[in-house]
């Protein structure tokens, strides 16, 4: 059994990686499954991208780091709220 819990970690440390490849710094990301405190669907831009993981600044929510495979790009920031 410890052979394939080993197997599923390395797995899905190559999907994080894998992921990571596709975007860059200053890309605007949304979160596509929710956290405890983070929810679905928060956008922001990756300030910094360290292997499988993406550093975010979410303007709503502050500075974050989140698996690669759980952010999807988007095309930009959200438009501005008109009053």
């Amino acid at each position: 059994m410890k052979f394939l819990d080993q197997e599923y970690r390395m797995r899905l440390k190559r999907k994080d990686q894998m992921a990571a490849l596709e975007l860059s710094a200053g890309d605007w990301i949304e979160v596509t499954k929710p956290g405890k405190k983070l929810p679905a669907g928060a956008r922001g831009p990756i300030v910094k991208i360290r292997r499988g993981r993406l550093d975010v600044h979410f303007p709503k929510h502050g500075p974050w780091t989140i698996p690669a495979s759980l952010a999807r790009k988007v095309d930009g920031p959200p438009p501005a709220a008109t009053k």
